[in-house]
């Protein structure tokens, strides 16, 4: 055995339906009991193998089953954040894996529950950094300085990811519609383009190549830079208050004139999205009022207090 993973059998199942796990006395032996890994303390042992059983032991109620479980459709999930390859692709601290046997260096992961290319093949990970359970939520975090990079978004429902210019990709992410990615502009280079994004499990720097993102980006992509939300603010923060009544220019640079129907009052909490020559695209707070889709709502920088004090935030990626 080249490692263990301890856990109080709380993973992820799919659905409501009972979630029982068959153990056999050997790897291709037949079922002497099964458990039901909910409030249990479980240890899975993993050896050198590809195979999709693992060793599993439990204890409860006075009575101690040893043998062999599918890992099938269980859940683990990461402690703490893993670079996967290495300067490019990072799982977050909690996210939810599958695992898929183990070798010398530890155990192979997929990731689970997120954009259809993340994870297109396993990662091995060491097993010290895998519990069987849901992850703790991760310690709060000063709130990092608002990012001046440009943003853009992707074109369609594909795009590759390279480590460099013309090498071929290492994944492509892929969904039924366009991909709601808000895509940081690191450099730029003729036909390539290197971006920083997140999705809902993973953090990514890497290289597509420039015909394949928008001219401009919204900055309000699921899963990019956390500031997607709903008519309350859903997982914006707010980062400045607004210190005089203030008009907006709609659309998708402040270029036009203020709007005579749309204003920001004094004392509104804003979430900053982009800067743009002394203007900056807002999200208020709780409000229900949102520019048109694809454009932003305008305000001239100079009416925003200095940040707020350091409010609950995500962890640093």
């Amino acid at each position: 055995m080249i490692c263990s993973i301890k856990g109080t059998g709380t993973p992820f199942p799919d659905s409501c339906k009972e979630h029982m796990l068959t153990v056999s006395s050997t790897l291709a032996g037949g079922a002497v009991a099964r458990f039901e890994p909910v409030d249990v303390d479980v240890t899975w042992g993993f050896s050198n193998t590809s195979s999709s059983k693992a060793w599993v032991q439990v204890r409860d109620g006075g009575v101690l089953l040893t043998g062999y479980a599918d890992l099938g459709s269980e859940r683990f999930a990461l402690k703490q954040e893993v670079n996967i390859l290495p300067k490019h692709v990072w799982f977050k601290a909690g996210a939810p894996v599958l695992l898929r046997g183990g070798s010398a260096e530890g155990v192979a992961v997929m990731l689970h529950g997120d954009i259809a290319g993340v994870s297109p093949r396993a990662a091995t990970v060491d097993c010290s950094l895998i519990v069987y359970a849901p992850a703790p939520p991760p310690p709060l975090a000063l709130p990092e300085p608002e990012s001046t990079l440009p943003i853009r978004n992707a074109k369609r429902a594909s795009l590759p990811l390279h480590v460099a210019p013309g090498v071929p990709a290492f994944t492509v992410l892929s969904g039924d519609d366009v991909l709601t990615l808000t895509l940081q502009i690191v450099e730029a280079k003729r036909d390539w383009t290197q971006v920083r994004f997140d999705t809902t499990f993973a953090h990514f720097e890497a290289w597509v190549e420039s015909s394949k993102l928008s001219e401009e980006g919204s900055g309000f992509g699921a899963g990019g830079l956390g500031l997607c939300g709903g008519t309350s603010g859903g997982g914006y923060r707010a980062s400045h208050k607004v210190l005089e009544t203030s008009p907006v220019i709609v659309g998708l640079k402040p270029r036009s004139k203020a709007a005579a129907s749309v204003f920001i009052g004094r004392g509104a909490g804003v979430a900053v999205n982009a800067r743009l020559n002394g203007f900056v695209s807002v999200h208020v707070i709780g409000s229900a009022i949102h520019p048109p889709d694809g454009e932003h709502f305008w305000i001239p920088e100079t009416v925003l207090d200095p940040q707020l004090p350091p409010a609950r935030v995500t962890a640093k990626h």
